[in-house]
């Protein structure tokens, strides 16, 4: 608990780090989610794109 402990007095000492912390954890998340959608949906449309138009790939 020591270590758990000392991250939330930390974090959360004062509100502009509690602030930036959530911020900055917002905008990675919403990366990784754009990333992996992208990611889906080139592999998905791969066999429609196969051969029409490479440079898309």
């Amino acid at each position: 608990m020591g270590i758990f402990e000392g991250l939330y007095k930390v974090l959360m000492r004062r509100n502009s780090v509690y602030v930036t912390f959530v911020i900055a954890g917002a905008f990675a998340g919403e990366r990784d989610i754009i990333l992996s959608l992208l990611v889906f949906h080139i592999t998905g449309n791969h066999e429609f794109n196969n051969g029409s138009n490479p440079s898309m790939l």
